[in-house]
């Protein structure tokens, strides 16, 4: 019997599948592995008597190779619903939590990939005070990076992060219908994703999805028709940007067909940022 140990990566290459996959199949059971540290280690035979037996789940899912699993925050908001529901119409699998809980517990999970896409709309309702001021820089910067620093820590399967922000961290608005507060938080988001491009580099890569308006029913039913004009006559489509227009960034973003990139910054905002 072959008794040599193989680490995630050569398993992956023996196989011929990514590292995501040899993730998946020792979080399903199928594959027998020990932890050490930072490190799962996996026996030959193992590897051998899985492939014989023929019950290797698909490592093809829409557009991703091998199915993701993804921890994400602000899942249950506007943009969060539509990004969660992007990724599981593919195959991949979303898990929900706040940045500011006990996720301790979640590190046994070996996720592939962090989506930051939380937001507080309470720090957006005047008078917007110090408190308010504090809160959205917490919510947009302080624990991003503490989260994000201590899941890279304790699992080392996650090599992909991505930021969803706004336009309003690139662009100061024109007109004052955004809270200073929200605009100043967004673009130390952004410049909280780079600055981890280059502390994570080279096994973790991280990018940043920047959005503009995103049309919905609701966000009608909380807009008046002299924002909505004014809005899309700052754009360069002379609309605003429509849920099913995020997901191929999304999917992109998530797969190994990006894997060359790491501190890009993605616009979807139909041009809003040229003008």
């Amino acid at each position: 019997m072959n008794d040599n140990i193989m680490t995630s990566q050569q398993a992956a290459d023996k196989v011929g599948v990514t590292v995501y996959t040899i993730y998946n199949w020792i979080k399903a059971g199928l594959l027998p592995a020990s932890k050490i540290g930072k490190l799962f280690f996996i026996r030959e035979a193992d590897i051998q008597r899985l492939l014989n037996t023929k019950q290797i789940p698909s490592t093809k899912t829409g557009n991703a190779e091998g199915r993701m699993i993804i921890a994400m925050t602000g899942e249950n908001g506007f943009i969060g619903k539509i990004i969660k529901a992007e990724l599981e119409s593919v195959g991949h699998v979303v898990q929900g939590f706040r940045t500011d809980g006990d996720y301790f517990a979640l590190w046994e999970t070996p996720y592939d990939c962090i989506i930051h896409c939380a937001r507080d709309a309470k720090n957006l309702e005047e008078p917007i005070t110090g408190e308010k001021w504090m809160n959205e820089y917490k919510t947009d910067v302080v624990l991003p990076y503490f989260f994000t620093m201590n899941m890279v820590k304790e699992v080392p399967s996650i090599s992909n992060i991505i930021f969803i922000t706004s336009i309003y961290g690139l662009r100061v608005p024109s007109v004052r219908y955004i809270p200073m507060n929200y605009n100043v938080a967004k673009a130390a988001e952004r410049y909280l994703a780079e600055n981890l491009a280059v502390t994570l580099a080279p096994s973790i890569r991280v990018n940043t999805i920047v959005l503009g308006g995103v049309h919905s029913d609701r966000e009608l039913a909380n807009q008046s028709d002299d924002f909505r004009e004014k809005y899309h006559a700052h754009t360069l489509l002379n609309r605003m940007v429509q849920p099913d227009e995020i997901g191929g960034a999304i999917r992109f973003l998530v797969s190994d067909e990006s894997k060359g990139m790491t501190g890009a910054t993605i616009k979807i905002d139909g041009g809003y940022t040229l003008i």
